[in-house]
């Protein structure tokens, strides 16, 4: 069933006692709840909100592109996942979004298994965990580092999208306008180093739900740890706003494993993200 905007506070109370392990689902029904998310459809197994087991939030943004989906699912019943798959369109029309699931690990193959089964992911699925600010002392102290002579802290502006998307590092870069109204409101907030010549050296972007990504630096300014300081900046701002910063990393990242956990992140054990690439 599609879930009446009037029951989601009673969803979010339900959500609250399953946390941290459906923290990312819990952030978009949040959002959705605020507003903050004006293209977004709930979905739920059961009509009694305290007997539910499984969730599906897909939200449809608009781009240059046309719509595109982002489903984020959450459940302890793979059996009825499956069923709200199928029943609400997700399955034939997954392959014109990005899947991100929540599950506990050892739910993992029987997940890739059903996207694998119906050809709407490779074999080469990727685990991308979340990591979530654990020890405030060891950011403080990043933040009280001072920068090299000459360099600032300060966000990115519209006339900085350019930097992003020539060294957009995921394959072909979506257009400059993505970029710019990223910067001019789809984020909750940006920061970069800035050198004398006034270019953003080192930068990072916090997403709708106090993820912090996109984290770039470009190559002679790397290993001076200006990538750890914009991190360390933007975590202090989203606690001063009541949001716990967290990041999604790949298992594979290790240099970004390393630097977020010498800043005081610590790895969720039970909220696994699991991104599946889809078939081309």
């Amino acid at each position: 069933m599609e879930l009446e905007h009037k029951k989601t506070a009673q969803l979010l109370r339900v959500l609250e006692k399953w946390m941290p392990d459906c923290f990312l689902v819990y952030k978009v029904v949040h959002n959705y709840w605020k507003m903050k998310c004006p293209h977004i459809a709930v979905y739920v197994d059961n009509q009694d909100i305290n007997q539910i087991t499984s969730i599906i939030c897909d939200v449809t943004r608009e781009n240059i592109y046309g719509y595109k989906h982002k489903y984020y699912i959450y459940s302890v019943n793979v059996t009825n996942m499956q069923k709200l798959l199928h029943q609400h369109g997700v399955i034939k029309s997954i392959q014109d979004g990005e899947i991100q699931v929540e599950f506990s690990i050892s739910l993992y193959d029987i997940i890739k298994n059903f996207f694998e089964c119906n050809q709407h992911c490779t074999s080469e699925s990727e685990f991308y965990c979340q990591y979530t600010l654990n020890n405030s002392d060891k950011f403080e102290k990043m933040i009280k580092k001072k920068l090299p002579y000459g360099m600032r802290l300060a966000p990115l502006d519209k006339k900085h999208a350019i930097y992003i998307h020539d060294e957009w590092q995921y394959g072909t870069p979506p257009p400059i306008k993505t970029f710019e109204n990223l910067i001019n409101g789809n984020c909750l907030a940006t920061l970069a180093v800035f050198n004398e010549e006034d270019q953003p050296i080192s930068r990072a972007v916090v997403g709708q739900i106090g993820d912090i990504g996109m984290t770039y630096t470009a190559s002679k300014y790397r290993r001076k740890g200006l990538a750890s300081i914009v991190t360390a900046n933007l975590a202090k701002k989203l606690l001063k706003d009541g949001i716990l910063p967290l990041v999604y990393i790949s298992d594979k990242n290790q240099i970004s494993i390393d630097m977020h956990t010498s800043l005081g992140f610590q790895k969720t054990q039970m909220r696994t993200l699991v991104c599946f690439k889809k078939v081309e």
